[in-house]
């Protein structure tokens, strides 16, 4: 079983985060494992950040920027939780580019992009997860999807597994199944490394807007996304015939 966590929206400090692995542990009766050193890293990378908030929810105006920082913080407690290390891209509210007065558009999102890469190949990981919110014209859609870089094998394994987790949700809330689908992104070519997108929801849709910003639906997406990441990790350890792909 994997552990999940609680915390309140506002709350963005370790302090917190470790604070809500306690609590979760104590009333579940689950204790939390300790980190080795010789487990397989993950990166979580909170989409956006700084100037760039990406989308704004519907209803409530929060912005994707923040939403997926929180939900980069109790992933990575989750994944600390079972034993593996995780490495965060972007820890605060800012964006990953220095922050002078004259810095253009396109030079931060360039350098953020360069950052976010120097902190994926620095750290060797198993597995990339980057985080983000969902928005489109049509506010009726909805549901958590994942994608990836179609020229790698290991990406789409962990994509399609991922996207089976979270489809647990999606048939429970938006009463449907969800592809993973393959896409040009540079977070998931920036390295060699199995990497993804998981767009956590829409917020163009004010129901799943509400739910992305509860801490009960919180808790259920991060333990399929733990799950996921654990179950793709197993995969590798086994034999390439054993692994479903």
């Amino acid at each position: 079983m994997f552990v999940i966590y609680k915390k309140k929206y506002i709350v963005w400090g370790v302090a917190a985060v470790l604070f809500a692995v306690g609590c979760f542990s104590a009333v579940y009766g689950i204790k939390a494992s300790s980190i080795r050193a010789d487990k397989p890293v993950i990166v979580i990378d909170a989409g956006h950040g700084g100037a760039d908030g990406g989308v704004s929810g519907i209803s409530t105006g929060v912005k994707e920027s923040s939403l997926n920082l929180k939900f980069a913080f109790l992933l990575k407690a989750a994944v600390e939780n079972q034993g593996y290390r995780a490495v965060l891209t972007r820890t605060t509210e800012a964006g990953l580019y220095e922050t002078a007065f004259n810095t253009l558009e396109e030079t931060r999102k360039s350098k953020d992009m360069r950052k976010r890469k120097e902190i994926i190949v620095a750290s060797k990981p198993a597995c990339v997860v980057s985080l983000h919110m969902n928005f489109f014209s049509q506010s009726s859609i909805r549901g958590a999807q994942v994608f990836y870089n179609s020229e790698n094998p290991e990406s789409k394994k962990l994509a399609k597994i991922l996207q089976g987790r979270v489809n647990n949700l999606n048939r429970e809330y938006a009463k449907r199944d969800v592809t993973a689908l393959p896409g040009d992104y540079y977070i998931t070519k920036a390295a060699d490394y199995p990497a993804c997108i998981l767009e956590c929801g829409f917020l163009s849709n004010p129901d799943e807007e509400r739910l992305l910003l509860d801490p009960e639906y919180q808790e259920k997406l991060i333990y399929e996304a733990v799950n996921g990441i654990i179950i793709y990790l197993n995969t590798k350890s086994r034999s390439p015939d054993s692994a479903d792909g």
